[in-house]
């Protein structure tokens, strides 16, 4: 359950848009800029997506999708155009800068707080469930398999609820200025 408590990092009070001069500094940058590492929040950027050598195709996979307009209907589509104004967060950037992403302008940035709003709850559910496992594997008869199945229950479905939700349809990225007008 490490790997939840990481995922489960969510913005904490009023978000900070940066100054234009931090977002030029930015661009251009085809590595993880160090001072990226720590920070934490979405930015509104044009990508460059990377150009595979021949015969290395299967090595470049797209990893950055975007909702597109089909026949079939709306699509979450991966491919292996540039993108502009792609709303992405700062984890997601950097993992896309890792894989040969070049990042060409950065139009906007919010920074956030984070914090695990989530641990008490996680940490509470898993004591839970390590003691139920405990009284499972000495065959104790204090051990409840519909509390066990409920303890994980209730473990993934706060992972699903709060991981796969598209806050993209619910939002969108506003700065301060167009708010004047």
């Amino acid at each position: 359950y490490a790997f939840v408590q990481q995922v489960f990092d969510y913005p904490v009070g009023p978000g900070e848009w940066e100054t234009e001069a931090w977002c030029h500094a930015l661009e251009g940058e085809d590595n993880i800029p160090d001072w990226l590492v720590g920070w934490d929040g979405v930015l509104d950027v044009d990508l460059e997506t990377p150009q595979p050598a021949p015969g290395t195709e299967w090595q470049h996979m797209p990893v950055l999708g975007e909702r597109k307009d089909l026949a079939a209907g709306s699509k979450l589509v991966f491919d292996c155009t540039h993108k502009t104004h792609y709303r992405i967060a700062s984890a997601q950037l950097r993992f896309a800068l890792a894989r040969g992403y070049k990042l060409r302008k950065v139009h906007r940035a919010l920074k956030f707080r984070m914090a695990h709003v989530f641990a008490r709850f996680i940490g509470m559910w898993k004591a839970k469930k390590e003691e139920q496992a405990a009284y499972k594997n000495q065959k104790d008869e204090r051990f409840n398999p519909a509390l066990y199945a409920a303890i994980k229950l209730m473990l993934c479905s706060l992972f699903g609820r709060c991981t796969m939700k598209n806050e993209r349809d619910a939002q969108e990225l506003v700065h301060r200025s167009a708010l004047a007008t």
